[in-house]
């Protein structure tokens, strides 16, 4: 770890900050962020389409909202664990390798089932106190596959984490479900229209899809659902990462201690010599 060389500069920000520093992130290291998403999610993706295609084939009018918003609440945090593990090499200046990755994600693994398998799935199952956990159990991830602390402290420090910022929790959250929804949308429309100038080419008489035809013709087994759902959701980890370092800051005084450490490694080094 390189504590003076960090990804980002370590301070407080505020909310409106990291999501601009997070689109930055991203375009900035977009291809080792793709690559670690699209480890995860593209087997979620696939089974998602299987499922819902089986639900479509067997009762066309069978709502698949409900069954595909269950599946996303249950996948995402396993799908999207590569990616958090990949944040946290990348924020000290290493690229984490796949050795690296696979020991990581094994080692907390017995962690993730427990809090984010049995723990998480009770609470879907009561969805209203459910909400209420996700601002409370918002840094899951991080503490699980980045800190790897005792795993009876887990749940402590998750709280600790959102101590006095559960409610500001709660509406980031809220928040990013209503954004990822609008960008499924917009994708879709978008997706929609692109294929249809394509054809165009063919069959000059078909015009540009409207926004109207889109949305009611829209299906969840569609590719424009899948990829930008895991689009956002990808995206939303690099922010709630941000937000994890951004909190660990404000509680913690995290950018003192890692000027003190970088400061400690440089006076060894003078000693040496």
């Amino acid at each position: 770890m390189s504590p003076d060389r960090t990804l980002v500069v370590i301070r407080e920000r505020s909310f409106l900050d990291l999501l601009d520093l997070a689109t930055i992130v991203v375009r900035r290291r977009p291809l080792v962020l793709a690559a670690w998403l699209a480890l995860g999610t593209l087997p979620c993706v696939a089974f998602n389409a299987w499922v819902l295609g089986l639900m479509s084939d067997s009762n066309e009018e069978f709502p698949r909202f409900i069954p595909l918003f269950l599946l996303l609440a249950i996948e995402a945090p396993w799908a999207t664990a590569p990616l958090t593990v990949a944040m946290g090499g990348l924020m000290f200046g290493n690229r984490p390798s796949a050795g690296r990755m696979v020991r990581t994600l094994f080692v907390s693994s017995g962690r993730m089932f427990l809090y984010q398998g049995l723990a998480r799935g009770a609470l879907l199952l009561i969805w209203m106190i459910g909400a209420f956990f996700a601002g409370k159990f918002r840094f899951l991830n991080e503490v699980i596959l980045l800190e790897q602390g005792k795993w009876s402290a887990v749940s402590s420090r998750c709280w600790d984490l959102t101590r006095d910022r559960g409610a500001l929790m709660f509406f980031r959250w809220g928040f990013q479900l209503a954004t990822c929804g609008l960008f499924v949308l917009a994708f879709a429309y978008a997706g929609s229209n692109l294929e249809e100038l394509m054809v165009e080419q063919q069959t000059p008489e078909l015009g540009v899809a409207s926004a109207g035809r889109v949305f009611e013709d829209l299906s969840l087994t569609s590719w424009h659902v899948h990829v930008s759902t895991w689009l956002g959701i990808g995206f939303f980890t690099v922010v709630r990462f941000l937000e994890y370092i951004d909190q660990r800051t404000r509680l913690e005084g995290w950018e003192i201690e890692l000027r003190m450490r970088a400061l400690g490694g440089a006076l060894e080094d003078e000693e040496r010599w």
